[in-house]
């Protein structure tokens, strides 16, 4: 062959950097590059507890272990627990007094995960062939990956596939390493880095080093060097945890959901709504996935074509038999692992199995254990990639030829996927905050230092926060936001792990020293709805502001400026971002409800009296209401009122309080309803 068509090995990991890069800047901007553009990291979801993670990070003192967030909730908080890439943070904070004061790292993180998954995926293609033309081709099946497009930006660290592919490359190239301890040393530093990434990436590349450590153990007979194998990268994992603060306070490593963010059998041609040309396959559960792994009908047709190729060529292939085994007992425990107890195939669950309690307590750990499968997938491309190039290698333009079609329908059939990526405009994005108000500004310049939310009120018999866990993404990211950029700290935020107990018993504590008349002068609190036993006790000012309910313990900051504040009457029931719909949407100010269809707010919580139950809209003489005790499920006598086109009213006698009284609005008529207002009226 023509030695111009060759590639060298750093020529590779070159070219393969380079096409990712390029790939990355064509789907996501070169905008998001722009280290003080940070609107299209501020618009909800994942990435924005991200970003905010850092942006409190940032402005914490320098503690032990150094990766904890102070402010961010009422005990401080590993940097790892908000998935704002730890090396990354850890990084920019040491460089923090030079840099501008918006900062952020997100993109230049993107771009760096795209070229590494594309040198990387050059290596491991350049160990089996060394034609140019082939490894660019085989590259392509890694820099086009399902897996990235799904989570970048999405749960962002995941994207950093190329942890998977450093492991298979340290892997493959082992033999070739002149020094005795080099893998044990590439491996720390992978094992390190990787605990800075993401911890779900840990058992991944954890079971390439098993059979890596067991396969050349046996092989030399050195079980020092197989002992130091597994030691020094799992200490050195675990030193680097507890430096960044992962076992700090009281927060517990296993959470629930395991056999939930499962992986069902047909995970592997299972594109659900992502491939150009084969259809979405059901899945038993909706949080599966979490657990998919598709491999792309390039790939799947380059699987065929390799094993045609290896079984023409079987005899001539030497297979490494102690490899195989440990691989396919790797390949086994996670693809197990991934499926969980609860096995699947499409809409049916086949099998629900009794697990030993280590499994159980690994599910607790990585609870969404159906990205486990990731590593398996990966495998199965490049087992389909060397199989091709190992069986065809004497015509170096056919393993070529074959490659590279694949490869273009690989990107043709996950055209989905990148298009709508494309598609997407960061470049242009703008960040408007929920928190209009002017009112904001004073509260933010006026001196108080923390913020308070609350997740329901009342005794607070639940220790554990209630429905609403997290007060509601959104507005948690707007206050959030409120709070770091008027140096004030939060009680609560969006994490992925949480201490729960001490949260809680905070807001149990502070919502009774409201009552008792102790609401603190530094302190902003912010609640669901309209707390209307303190409007009755009158022992805190509440405002309602852009939506939001607040309380203060001084009045004049806010009556001084004409604000209004709330007192002791309605309680609004329909609070529209709240409502849960089924056959119905939110239009403008009106709830629309389809024939057939419903509508339930979430839990109020209401003190004892009597009310008037009145509801306003279009066509209610078609509608039935029902207010029930959604922790029982015990509906409430309403006496009779009025039922009309534009108004129904009744009337509730409560005897005691309760905190989760639920509305419940259905559509038994012909034809669409609209409900415009849905309030309780004290009624004497």
């Amino acid at each position: 062959m023509n030695t111009k068509l060759t590639i060298k090995f750093t020529h590779a990991a070159l070219i393969g950097a380079v096409m990712g890069a390029a790939l990355f800047l064509f789907l996501y901007s070169p905008a998001v590059l722009n280290p003080t553009y940070d609107a299209w990291l501020l618009q909800g979801g994942d990435l924005n507890q991200h970003y905010l993670g850092w942006k409190f990070y940032r402005n914490s003192p320098w503690a032990f272990p150094i990766g904890l967030i102070q402010g961010l909730t009422v005990e401080p908080v590993s940097v790892m627990f908000t998935d704002s890439i730890p090396l990354l943070a850890l990084i920019f904070k040491l460089l923090s007094p030079i840099l501008p004061d918006t900062f952020q790292y997100f993109g230049l993180f993107g771009i760096g995960c795209f070229a590494l998954q594309g040198a990387f995926g050059a290596l491991i293609v350049r160990r089996f062939t060394n034609c140019l033309i082939s490894v660019i081709a085989g590259d392509l099946f890694f820099i086009f990956s399902y897996i990235m497009f799904v989570r970048m930006y999405g749960h962002t660290a995941l994207a950093a596939n190329w942890v998977i592919l450093a492991a298979f490359a340290i892997f493959l190239y082992r033999g070739q390493f002149s020094e005795k301890y080099t893998s044990v040393k590439l491996w720390t530093g992978l094992f390190c880095v990787t605990s800075l990434t993401h911890l779900y990436f840990i058992p991944m590349i954890a079971a390439v080093l098993f059979v890596q450590a067991l396969t050349d153990g046996c092989r030399d007979k050195d079980w020092k060097k197989m002992l130091l194998m597994f030691a020094a990268p799992i200490g050195a994992a675990l030193a680097v945890l507890y430096i960044m603060g992962a076992f700090y306070g009281g927060i517990s490593a296993s959470d629930g959901g395991y056999g939930i963010y499962s992986s069902n059998l047909n995970t592997f041609f299972n594109p659900l709504q992502y491939s150009k040309f084969l259809p979405a396959l059901p899945l038993a559960i909706d949080s599966q996935w979490e657990g998919s792994a598709y491999l792309g009908l390039g790939a799947m047709v380059l699987f065929v074509a390799a094993a045609v190729c290896f079984f023409m060529e079987i005899k001539r292939i030497a297979v490494n038999k102690l490899g195989i085994l440990f691989g396919a007992i790797a390949v086994l425990g996670l693809t197990l692992f991934a499926v969980s107890f609860r096995i699947t195939w499409g809409d049916r669950i086949l099998a629900e199995l009794a697990i030993p309690g280590i499994w159980q307590t690994l599910g607790g750990i990585f609870r969404s254990g159906g990205r486990l499968i990731w590593p398996v997938m990966y495998l199965i491309i490049i087992a389909a990639i060397a199989g091709v190039l190992l069986s065809a290698r004497r015509q170096k333009w056919i393993p070529a030829g074959i490659l590279a079609v694949c490869a273009v329908l690989q990107i043709a059939d996950l055209s989905p996927m990148w298009m709508g990526i494309r598609n997407t405009d960061r470049a242009h994005t703008e960040y408007s905050t929920s928190m209009a108000s002017p009112a904001w500004e004073i509260i933010g310049n006026s001196g108080l230092s923390k913020v308070k939310v609350f997740t329901t009120y009342g005794t607070y018999d639940r220790r554990e926060a209630p429905i609403e866990y997290y007060y509601g993404l959104d507005k948690t990211f707007d206050l959030a936001e409120f709070a770091i950029s008027h140096r004030m700290s939060m009680n609560d935020f969006y994490l992925a792990r949480r201490s729960g107990e001490m949260i809680e018993q905070d807001k149990v504590q502070a919502y009774q020293d409201i009552l008792d008349g102790n609401a603190s002068e530094d302190t902003l609190y912010v609640f669901l709805d309209v707390p209307n036993v303190l409007l009755k006790k009158v022992v805190l000012h509440l405002y309602e502001i852009d939506g939001y309910v607040v309380g203060l313990a001084d009045g004049s900051l806010l009556s001084s400026e004409g604000i209004e504040e709330l007192s002791y009457g309605i309680i609004r029931l329909a609070d529209w971002g709240r409502i849960r719909y089924s056959g119905g949407q939110l239009t403008g100010e009106s709830c629309i409800l389809e024939p057939g269809g419903g509508m339930e707010s979430y839990d109020h919580s209401i003190p004892a009296g009597y009310y008037q139950v009145q509801i306003t809209g279009q066509n209610l003489q078609n509608a039935s209401a029902v207010l029930y005790d959604s922790s029982t499920g015990k509906a409430f006598s309403l006496e009779a009122g009025v039922q009309q086109e534009t108004v129904m009213e009744a009337y509730l006698s409560l005897r005691g309080s309760i905190d989760t009284l639920r509305l419940n609005i259905q559509n038994s008529g012909g034809s669409q309803v609209s409900v415009e207002n849905a309030v309780l009226i004290p009624a004497e």
